[in-house]
């Protein structure tokens, strides 16, 4: 049995319950569900080397419940636990101005050899999240980083969130090694 959160008052439901009153947020829709951001690689999961990331989309797509996007309140933590060291959350500064970093995991601070929580994002990927922004889309990137000396595929996933259904003011940053 598992905890829906605050919006159930403490009711529990089992995965079978659940799934007859809600919207399972484990659902992993088929890629062709998917819109294509012009920009940015074609949303076909199935071909993307981070599985991981695949399926960060898919709870996140189980969440929008006919919505264009979820909010931030739709996703509890315990459902991020395989996610939760390598994700970033990152905020719209107010007027459009930038965005921010509001939490950056461990992993990340691993790869990136500094905990950028509090920072503003850099040039390198604020396009992305202005493409996600600006698309109300879900957003895909590969890039090379430097890890030690060695060159390292990182694919990167930026989900947009909206507190008031249409305009995104939170983004769900996943980011992935391919292996």
């Amino acid at each position: 049995r598992i905890s829906m959160g605050p919006w159930l008052t403490d009711q529990e439901l089992s995965f079978q319950e659940r799934s007859c009153q809600f919207r399972n947020p484990f659902a992993i829709m088929a890629p062709e569900t998917m819109r294509t951001s012009r920009s940015e690689t074609r949303m076909d999961r199935a071909r993307w080397p981070e599985a991981s990331l695949s399926e960060l989309l898919g709870l996140w797509m189980g969440l929008r419940n006919g919505r264009a996007m979820p909010s931030r309140g739709d996703i509890a933590v315990e459902w991020l636990k395989p996610w939760i060291a390598d994700i970033a959350l990152v905020e719209t500064l107010g007027g459009n101005t930038g965005f921010r970093y509001r939490v950056f995991g461990s992993g990340l601070v691993r790869w990136f050899g500094r905990d950028l929580t509090g920072q503003l994002v850099s040039a390198t990927d604020r396009d992305v999240h202005e493409t996600a922004r600006t698309t109300h889309e879900p957003v895909h990137r590969r890039r090379s980083i430097s890890v030690d000396g060695r060159a390292v595929a990182l694919g990167m996933l930026v989900l947009p969130l909206s507190e008031n259904g249409f305009m995104p003011n939170m983004f769900l940053a996943g980011y992935a090694a391919e292996s």
